[in-house]
């Protein structure tokens, strides 16, 4: 399913959530069987790679250049448009699979991390996460644009 897009993070960074967001209901519609609970796992993973490594390229990009105003937009409208949409679309994935009873050789410690993050997770809660990692944002800014002089020359700390 993903095999398109697993090389080209670059090109998925780029992607509104109304192209993402068929692969999560590619997943949620599909079923879940022995015989097909491997390559089920493995296209959750790729697409929570490629949402999460996405959230990674786009945080370094504000954090290399604190005063870069199109990485910290970038980083925004994902956190805005994105991130709580993709963790709603996963807490659907974990249920699903929770609900299959299926339990693949060695994912016992992986389902117990599942079952209690299904537990905790409160769909309420994401706009406050994406406010947090806003807020955190913020605060690596300001900390970032702090100098400090040392030996004639003033640097970041």
């Amino acid at each position: 399913m993903l095999e398109i897009i697993q090389k080209t993070t670059e090109k998925f960074m780029l992607w509104p959530w109304s192209k993402i967001e068929p692969y999560f209901n590619d997943l949620v519609l599909r079923p879940i069987e022995v015989a097909s609970i491997a390559s089920w796992l493995a296209d959750w993973t790729s697409l929570s790679q490629l949402v999460s490594e996405t959230y990674q390229r786009l945080y370094v990009a504000t954090t290399v250049d604190t005063a870069d105003q199109q990485a910290e937009l970038r980083y925004q409208a994902f956190l805005d448009g994105i991130y709580p949409l993709a963790q709603a679309a996963n807490q659907k994935l974990k249920e699903k699979f929770l609900a299959s009873g299926l339990e693949p050789d060695g994912f016992a410690v992986p389902l117990r991390n599942m079952r209690a993050e299904s537990e905790l997770f409160r769909e309420a809660n994401l706009p406050l996460l994406s406010e947090e990692k806003k807020l955190s944002r913020e605060y690596d800014r300001i900390k970032g644009n702090q100098t400090v002089s040392w030996q004639g020359e003033e640097l970041t700390i």
